[in-house]
Parts: C-alpha cells; sequence; structure tokens
C-alpha cells in the first residue's frame, strides 16, 4: 500500500498514481493520496487516475490509519475470491476498486494455465513469459492479488480441474492426475489431500 502527498518536487502523487495504476505489474497496489487542497474537483482528479482513496491535509493520523485498514481488509476479501483455481470475475461492491487490469491479468493466467495444463514440465519462468511479466513480477502480482505464489497458484488450478474431472467421471485418477500435469498418481494424490483435505479416491466412492 502507497500513501502519497499530491505535492512533491520531481513528480506530483496524481503522476505517480497513474503510471502505478496503468501499469499491470503494479495496479493492484493501493494508493491514497494526500493533499491541502480541499476543493472536490481536486479530490475527484486524484479518484478518476485511480486514487483508491483521498485524504485532505491537515488529517487525523486515526483516521488515516482506519482508511489504511479498510483498503487491507478490502484486498484480503479480493484475495480469498482470486485464490480459487476456479476464479471468474465477479462485480461486487467490495471489488469496485478493483481496475479492469487486474480482471485482464486474472484472465490472461488462467488462459495460460489452460493452454498447458497437461504438461508437466511448464515452468514459472514461462509461465511469466507468456504472461508478460518476469519470473519474480509474476510471483509478487499473483502473491498480491491471490495469496498464493505463482508455482502454488499454478498447482490449485491443476487440481481443481483434476477435482472436476473426477467428479464428472472423466477417467481414472491415474488417467486424470497425468492429463493435468503431474508427474505420478502418488504424487498427484498427496497434493489433491494437501489442497481439500481429502484423497481423489473418496470422490469416487
Amino acid at each position: 500500500l502507497i500513501v502519497s502527498d499530491v505535492m512533491m518536487p520531481k513528480m506530483d502523487g496524481n503522476e505517480l498514481t497513474r503510471n502505478l495504476k496503468n501499469d499491470e505489474k503494479t495496479s493492484h497496489i493501493p494508493i491514497i493520496l494526500l493533499t491541502a487542497k480541499s476543493e472536490q474537483t481536486s479530490k475527484l482528479a486524484g479518484l478518476e487516475i485511480g486514487a483508491d482513496d483521498y485524504l485532505t491535509k491537515p488529517f487525523d493520523t486515526k483516521e488515516l490509519q482506519i482508511r489504511i485498514n479498510n483498503l487491507i481488509n478490502i484486498r484480503k476479501k479480493l484475495q480469498e475470491k482470486y485464490s480459487k483455481a476456479d476464479f471468474v470475475p465477479v462485480k461486487k461492491v467490495e471489488e469496485k476498486k478493483l481496475s479492469n487490469l487486474e480482471e485482464q491479468f486474472m484472465s490472461k493466467v488462467m488462459g495460460v494455465i489452460e493452454n498447458h495444463i497437461s504438461e508437466e514440465e511448464f515452468s514459472i519462468e514461462q509461465f511469466g513469459k507468456e504472461v508478460g511479466m518476469s519470473r519474480v513480477q509474476l510471483h509478487r502480482k499473483l502473491k498480491a492479488l491471490s495469496g498464493k505464489s505463482a508455482s502454488n497458484y499454478l498447482r490449485s488450478v491443476r487440481l481443481t480441474k483434476a477435482k472436476q474431472m473426477i467428479e464428472e467421471q472423466k477417467g481414472s485418477i491415474s488417467e486424470i492426475a497425468y492429463s493435468v500435469g503431474f508427474s505420478s498418481p502418488q504424487y498427484f494424490t498427496r497434493c489433491f489431500k494437501d489442497e481439500f483435505g481429502f484423497p481423489p479416491r473418496d470422490l469416487t466412492s
């Protein structure tokens, strides 16, 4: 989370906000702008370029802390939504602060995973390259949005797809394990139990 004054010597807060919110690598970072200007037009200008909140100076420190906590809580709710491997963007009140870049990014992530879901050797480096980010940038972005690292998110999608296939009786557990990119049924079973709390065979009984 970033708290920035609007008035700064080299780059003002509005320009900083615009740059960060227009970059897919940083667009998810919440920003609160501080300014001595109390005019409504100034506040609207900051919000229009993507600031998540706006506070005029002088301000109460407790109020700033409350606003920070509110933004953090909104992000936690969004992490719960994005942490689901079968994520589908849903418009909710608490998600209105989420920019279209985030929805586009998560849709791109899901598309890349689905295209390579059966490939055991699909690496995080290749994952990042197809998304348009480095391994580190992809990790940071997914961690911020979903609470999971890129490798954990990839595994969750594989397992969720496998769970769906088992429920729909699309093959044996071994066949499904290989079809979603796992190297062995034994390893798949361990990961499945870690993810869902029960072994895959429970879905077939």
